[in-house]
C-alpha cells in the first residue's frame, strides 16, 4: 500500500524525539534524526520514487522538515555535521521546486491543493530568513494561499468535502498558518477569519463530549500535517464554551449535518447540504 512510505516520509514520527532533542541535546537522539534524513534523501532522489508523485505529499513533507530544523538545528550541530545540513537545505529547495511546477490545483481543487499551499508557506517564510524566494513574491503568495483556503471553506465554516476528517486537516493547517504570521505582516483575510472561527467551533462539535474521536463523516485517510487530529487541536476557547453550552444542537447546512448533544448522549444527523 502506497500510504505507507508515504506516510513514513513525512517524517512525523521524528518530531517527538525532536521535542526531546531540545530538551536534552543528546547525541543518540540527533544520530537517529540524521541517519532517518540521509537514508530518505539516498533513497528517493528529486522526482524519482512514490515520495514524488503529488504536491500534497512533498507539502506535508516539507512542513515537517522545517519544524525539525527548529528542534535539531544548533550551534553545536551546525558546526558538527555542516555537510548534512548542506544536503538538508538542497532537499527543501527541491520540495519547494517540485510544488513551483506541481500544483495540484484542478478544476474542482481539494484538500490537496490547500496542503500544497500550506508547504509553499512554510517554505517561503523559512527561506526568506535567507534572503531567497523560491516562489517568488511573499505578499502574492500568501494571497494565494488565502484565497485558496477561503475558496475551498464553506460559509458556515466546514470544508466543502463533507467529510470530518479532511475538515481537521484543513483546520490543522489553517490554524499553523494563522500562527506562522503571528509576528508578520501577513495576515488572514477578515472573511478567512470568520471562517477559522467558525470551523473551530465545528471541530469542537464533531468531537462527543469528554472524548477523543472524531465522529467520522466521509472520506477518511486518518491524514495529518503535523500533530495528529484530536481533540486537542480543538482551541481552549470552544473546548470551555463546549462544557458552559450543553445541550446544545447546531446545523451545519453547507456541510449538512446536525450536532445535538448534552452530557450524556451526542447525536449527528447527516442531512442533505444546501449550498448555492
Amino acid at each position: 500500500d502506497i500510504k505507507y512510505p508515504w506516510e513514513r516520509a513525512r517524517f512525523q514520527h521524528l518530531l517527538p524525539l525532536g521535542k526531546t532533542f531540545k530538551k536534552t541535546h543528546r547525541a543518540d537522539i540527533f544520530d537517529f534524526f540524521k541517519q532517518e534524513i540521509e537514508s530518505w534523501i539516498t533513497h528517493n532522489p528529486y522526482l524519482y520514487g512514490p515520495c514524488w508523485m503529488n504536491a500534497m505529499e512533498v507539502g506535508i513533507r516539507a512542513t515537517n522538515l522545517v519544524w525539525l530544523i527548529s528542534f535539531f538545528y544548533t550551534e553545536q550541530t551546525a558546526k558538527t555535521h555542516e555537510g548534512f545540513w548542506n544536503s538538508y537545505l538542497t532537499t527543501l529547495l527541491e520540495h519547494a521546486r517540485f510544488i513551483a511546477n506541481y500544483w495540484e490545483d484542478y478544476d474542482a481543487p481539494n484538500n490537496h491543493y490547500l496542503l500544497n499551499l500550506t508547504g509553499s508557506w512554510y517554505l517561503a517564510r523559512f527561506f526568506a530568513l535567507h534572503s531567497l524566494f523560491p516562489f517568488g513574491n511573499l505578499a502574492t503568495l500568501w494571497q494565494t494561499v488565502c484565497a485558496g483556503f477561503n475558496h475551498q471553506l464553506n460559509a458556515d465554516g466546514s470544508h466543502y468535502e463533507s467529510s470530518t476528517a479532511y475538515h481537521g486537516l484543513v483546520l490543522q493547517s489553517l490554524q499553523h498558518l494563522a500562527q506562522l504570521n503571528l509576528m508578520s505582516p501577513h495576515a488572514l483575510t477578515p472573511e478567512l477569519t470568520e471562517k477559522l472561527v467558525k470551523g473551530s467551533q465545528f471541530l469542537a462539535d464533531s468531537f462527543p463530549h469528554n472524548t477523543n474521536t472524531q465522529v467520522k463523516i466521509g472520506d477518511d485517510d486518518s491524514g495529518c500535517l503535523v500533530w495528529p487530529v484530536t481533540a486537542t487541536l480543538i482551541p481552549d476557547e470552544y473546548r470551555a464554551k463546549k462544557q458552559t453550552d450543553l445541550p446544545v444542537v447546531r446545523y451545519y447546512p453547507d456541510f449538512g449535518i446536525v450536532f445535538a448533544c448534552n452530557n450524556s448522549w451526542h447525536v449527528s444527523l447527516r442531512t442533505k447540504s444546501f449550498q448555492p
